[in-house]
């Protein structure tokens, strides 16, 4: 058994505990402590090393190296996000189902992982880091998608989803740790509320200038991928859509029908079922997010669930109590497009070409249900 870990103060007039497991350790780092007791974890980071080399590899350590002299929460998220990388569940791009256009461009344009790359990039003289802007419908795995390109990359994922609504702070924080780590892919969800159009000036200005002044070519070293995601492009400053800072734009729609049928495959996959017929579940959820047709698959199981419940046996999962919930939903996207009919995307329509064109499809169909004039 591990002992517990206890340093002397700067001071040295008490003893410091950081805990017995790591998870006491993350714990503890979290609170807010007087500024000498960050001096202490510095002062004695080889006996923090050697402690936490009970649980974690040389590898995960010599990255966390660079955080001991940084503030507590710090060095608790970065701690954090590498217990993740290193034992927690890895995913792969298989995770994120459907989609295989949109997973054949990351793997071949932004992160390919084939032997020699490296070297052909940089015969060629491309930057390793990578800006990329996924936007969208939501529920349809923005955040799942970067995370299961992470793990594909095999480096951290440094995501707080509440950074956003924090304080700036917190996003200064996660620049700062991504830079640290240096692998990483750094993804900040909702970034239009981040860095909204500039209209006059406002607080809300600082925030721009600095994740505009992280994408600019000064940091060109850094080897992070950041990854931002939006449901409203067009709300987004156009600063970001100038060359150099957001280059890879890609856009993440709602499923198509052959996605749609693997997700309702995937979400009702060793469910006791009667009669589901796959094809024609994904012909009737058109304009459904992936969160809609995971949230149908839940229904549906819990209402059988329920019904087991009270006849004392097993009731199977049958096509009509899928359909049902389809039948009496609107789904997310129709919603999400009714919104993007009327607007204007500015000098940089052309970067959302594939939207307009799904626009388009969108208006033409609801057109011939009667629902346009």
């Amino acid at each position: 058994m591990v002992e517990p870990l206890y340093l002397n103060t700067v001071e040295g007039k008490k003893k410091m505990y950081l805990g017995d497991c790591p998870e006491d350790f993350k714990t503890i780092l979290s609170r807010e402590f007087r500024y000498s007791s960050i001096q202490s974890v510095v002062a004695n980071k080889l006996r923090i090393a050697e402690w936490l080399a009970n649980f974690f590899s040389p590898e995960m350590l010599r990255e966390l190296e660079p955080f001991y002299s940084c503030e507590p929460n710090t060095l608790s998220d970065a701690f954090g996000y590498l217990q993740t990388k290193y034992t927690g569940k890895r995913l792969s791009l298989n995770d994120f189902v459907g989609y295989e256009g949109v997973k054949k461009h990351f793997t071949t344009h932004i992160c390919p992982q084939a032997p020699g790359l490296d070297s052909l990039r940089s015969r060629f003289g491309i930057s390793k880091k990578e800006n990329v802007l996924l936007y969208g419908p939501p529920g349809c795995g923005k955040t799942l998608l970067s995370r299961c390109i992470s793990d594909h990359m095999g480096v951290s994922f440094v995501h707080n989803p509440k950074a956003v609504i924090d304080s700036s702070e917190s996003v200064f924080r996660l620049f700062d740790i991504a830079r640290k780590l240096k692998k990483a892919v750094l993804f900040l969800d909702d970034l239009e509320l981040i860095v909204k159009k500039r209209v006059i000036f406002s607080l809300d200005e600082s925030m721009t200038n600095y994740i505009l002044s992280q994408l600019d070519g000064h940091c060109a070293e850094d080897e992070f991928v950041f990854i931002g995601a939006t449901n409203y492009p067009e709300r987004v400053d156009p600063a970001f859509y100038r060359p150099g800072r957001l280059d890879n734009i890609v856009y993440i729609p709602l499923p198509d029908q052959s996605s749609r049928k693997q997700l309702f495959e995937y979400y009702l996959k060793e469910k006791p079922l009667s009669g589901i017929d796959f094809t024609e579940l994904a012909e009737k959820s058109e304009f459904c997010s992936c969160a809609d047709i995971k949230n149908f698959c839940h229904r549906a199981t819990h209402f059988c669930y329920l019904k087991s419940v009270d006849k004392g046996a097993v009731v199977e999962i049958g096509q009509a109590d899928v359909l049902g919930n389809l039948k009496t939903y609107n789904p997310s996207g129709a919603q999400w497009f009714d919104e993007k009919c009327n607007v204007e995307f500015g000098p940089f329509g052309e970067l959302f070409s594939e939207l307009a064109e799904d626009i388009k499809i969108y208006k033409d169909k609801r057109r011939k249900d009667g629902a346009y004039a």
